[in-house]
């Protein structure tokens, strides 16, 4: 049966999440210990993580709660930072920094999965690991060097020979892989809701629809003006969203947004998800133009991809990704968009998310870099030991602290280069397809070498 592409951009998350719990209503003047503004995953985790230990917190959101990223992601849960392996974090911090945040960049997930537990939120968690393989046979040695690295800091993590990694996604286009066990995947926007119905079951207040305009520092506290609203804090947290005007603005250089094409089929036929997915595990490969697929709790497949050139349309991106999945899965036939959505990440030249000292007793969170749902639980961990602590200290968190006028903290993209910004995106993502047909040539000749010598 043919289907039209989906017309709407509401992603899966939004259409097939139960509703929140009502929101607050806000009077003239609130006073809290802690405002967070920004409601998604980072924010409201953090809000969670305080509201723990007693303190009374307020969460601020320009829309609805999970409007942005936090519900417009694919759900993977994937504990390791896209471009830095524990090595190379060594190198760039030190040995007892970079240890520091590659064992905490390992326990993210582990992190959602224990909150998910523990507040019983009914979000399809799936614990059973992530896999991430390659479709390159000359590349295995590098791919098995991350999985040493993580190995090494005692990750549960499994090599995946060929035949492991073809059993475990099902299908033969991987050489080999690797898996980590404490990965997975959920429904991001009921996981989002559950944590919020548990920060105000601990008395801590949400706003919707609210959307800050003002921080200023006077007095010893925190004066934050939204709307008709003042709310006055002892402390700050900012986990919005860096392209919001006019709060962007008071938050210092803006990371890059790449903006990501997602899609959900309609569901498959069940021998077709049991062959796929016996373990349910979401897979992400180490293409430069990467190829993910995972299924949810009603087998549709879910599958992401970015545009090169700006003309290339939504739908034009659906029909690219729909024939690799057909393709690279083995299906018989196409499968059909049922969902269709843009969201956009966040990233930083350095590849790696960014704690920015606002000010006295205020930080913000910023850029999860592809790796949104384990990433804003490290930054929601490291923000609320910032509030927490007695005295601020380098070993207060894993991720670095920089101040908001520093220098090195400076992210070019979205300044420095301006309108050129979207030009440098499309070349990077450019080359990057063509590095992956050379990968491709590559492997043709490396297969064939190996072929020749064990004839």
């Amino acid at each position: 049966m043919s289907h039209a592409m989906p017309s709407s951009n509401l992603s899966l998350w939004q259409q097939t999440a139960r509703p929140a719990r009502q929101w607050d209503r806000p009077a003239a003047l609130e006073q809290a210990d802690v405002c967070i503004i920004g409601g998604g995953l980072a924010g409201m985790t953090t809000a969670l993580l305080l509201a723990e230990q007693g303190a009374a917190v307020v969460v601020l959101d320009a829309a609805e709660p999970g409007t942005a990223a936090s519900g417009r992601n694919a759900g993977f849960v994937v504990p390791n930072l896209a471009q830095l392996d524990p090595d190379a974090l060594v190198a760039r911090l030190g040995e007892q920094a970079g240890q520091r945040l590659a064992q905490a960049v390992g326990q993210a997930g582990r992190g959602i999965f224990d909150l998910a537990a523990k507040y019983q939120i009914d979000c399809a968690a799936v614990t059973s690991g992530w896999i991430q393989p390659t479709a390159f046979a000359h590349q295995q040695d590098r791919l098995y060097q991350r999985f040493s690295q993580w190995q090494a800091l005692g990750q549960q993590v499994e090599w995946l020979d060929k035949q492991a990694v073809s059993r475990m996604t099902g299908t033969s286009c991987f050489a080999a892989g690797w898996l980590d066990r404490s990965g997975g995947a959920l429904h991001p926007l009921r996981y989002l809701y559950g944590l919020a119905n548990a920060v105000q079951g601990l008395g801590g207040r949400i706003f919707a629809n609210l959307p800050a305009d003002r921080l200023v520092w006077q007095n010893n506290g925190w004066h934050i003006s939204a709307g008709q609203t003042e709310i006055r804090a002892k402390k700050l947290v900012v986990c919005a969203n860096l392209a919001r005007a006019p709060l962007a603005s008071q938050l210092g250089p803006r990371p890059l947004g790449l903006q990501i094409v997602q899609l959900a089929t309609y569901p498959i036929k069940g021998s077709d998800a049991q062959r796929l997915a016996p373990g349910r595990q979401p897979v992400s490969d180490i293409r430069r133009d990467i190829f993910t697929f995972r299924l949810d709790a009603e087998n549709r497949l879910i599958t992401g991809g970015m545009a090169v050139w700006p003309w290339e349309t939504m739908q034009a991106m659906a029909r690219r990704m729909l024939g690799r999945l057909a393709r690279y899965l083995g299906l018989a036939e196409r499968p059909q968009a049922e969902f269709l959505w843009t969201g956009e990440a966040a990233v930083t030249p350095g590849f790696m998310p960014v704690i920015r000292q606002l000010g006295p007793a205020g930080w913000a969170g910023i850029a999860c870099n592809g790796r949104g749902l384990a990433a804003t639980y490290m930054l929601a961990r490291d923000l609320a030991a910032l509030v927490l602590a007695e005295q601020a200290s380098e070993a207060a968190t894993a991720l670095p602290v920089t101040e908001l006028d520093n220098k090195a903290d400076r992210l070019v993209f979205g300044r420095s280069f301006g309108a050129l910004a979207p030009l440098g995106k499309q070349l990077i993502l450019w080359r990057g397809r063509q590095l992956d047909r050379l990968h491709g040539i590559q492997d043709y000749i490396f297969n064939s070498a190996h072929s020749n010598g064990a004839g």
